[in-house]
Order: C-alpha cells, then sequence, then structure tokens
C-alpha cells in the first residue's frame, strides 16, 4: 500500500462552518427545551389532576382506557410504548379466522358495559408475568401500574365524562 501523500490533515474530517455550527447548537436547544418542557408538565401535578377528574381507572372500558392513554401520551406524559400498551387489545386481531374473547386474555372481569378496575387487571398481570419469568413485561405492566395510579390520585372520583 503506498502512503506517499497521506497526512494526518487529509485524515480528519473537514471542520463545521461557523453558520452550520450556530445552526446546529440551535436546533439542539429547541429540542432540548422541549424535552424539558415535556417533562415539566408530564411531572407537574395539572396533567395528573385533569387526567384523573375525567377517568376513574377503577371502573372504565378499552375505549376510555384508548382516550385516556391517547391524551397522557398528547400531553407528554408517557412515552408511545406505554400508550401502546395501554390500549392494545388482542380482542380486535383475528387468529385462526376467530377473535379471541376478552376473557381468555384479561385476568379480570367487566361488568355488562365493558368497564374493568384496570389496577387490578395490570396487578395481576404484572405477578402472572413475574412468576412466568417475563421480566420485560413486569417491568412494563409495572410502568402501566405507576400511571394508573397517578391518574387515580390526581383524579378522585372521576365521571368518565367526555371533555
Amino acid at each position: 500500500m503506498n502512503t506517499d501523500g497521506i497526512s494526518a490533515a487529509s485524515l480528519t474530517p473537514p471542520a463545521i462552518a461557523p453558520a452550520a455550527k450556530a445552526s446546529r447548537s440551535k436546533a439542539q436547544a429547541r429540542v432540548q427545551d422541549a424535552s424539558a418542557r415535556t417533562c415539566d408538565q408530564a411531572d407537574g401535578a395539572t396533567i395528573w389532576r385533569a387526567v384523573g377528574q375525567r377517568f376513574d381507572v377503577r371502573n372504565m372500558n378499552l375505549a376510555e382506557m384508548d382516550k385516556m392513554a391517547m391524551q397522557l401520551y398528547q400531553d407528554g406524559a408517557i412515552s408511545l410504548l406505554d400508550s401502546g400498551i395501554m390500549s392494545f387489545d388482542p380482542t380486535r386481531i383475528p387468529v385462526g379466522g376467530q377473535r379471541l374473547l376478552e376473557d381468555s386474555i384479561r385476568l379480570t372481569k367487566a361488568d355488562a358495559q365493558g368497564r374493568r378496575d384496570w389496577i387490578s387487571e395490570y396487578e395481576q398481570q404484572k405477578a402472572r408475568a413475574e412468576t412466568l419469568g417475563e421480566t420485560q413485561n413486569a417491568a412494563n405492566y409495572a410502568r402501566i401500574l405507576d400511571v394508573l395510579k397517578r391518574v387515580q390520585a390526581g383524579g378522585g372520583k372521576a365521571l368518565n365524562q367526555e371533555v
């Protein structure tokens, strides 16, 4: 291999122009500011209080859970993953041409309107995952339990009312 004419300077990437550095710094600052605002909002009681006043996590159906998860996600209080876990409904996915029955996948019973105690549901899901050694699922359910308990603490008795 011929190394004549190769210097350390020729292997160093070109310097970023000052204007590009400034532009990148401004963009990074905007992202950091947005992240800080989201974290501040999510940690503040306002979101949890508003959602807790609207939804009763001890007595709601899956459609209400979907709405609550979406509101929390849009407000920056939970991740997209947690929103997806809270909204996931395997009964909507046909298996072998047939839909699963809700009683075959949920560990708690719903009333005639499909309302259930979601804290109890996720406590049981978490316990089952731990028993089966499903550490990732157990961790996911623990996060969802934290979300549900924060919503419950934020609102007291809720009416599952439309906003």
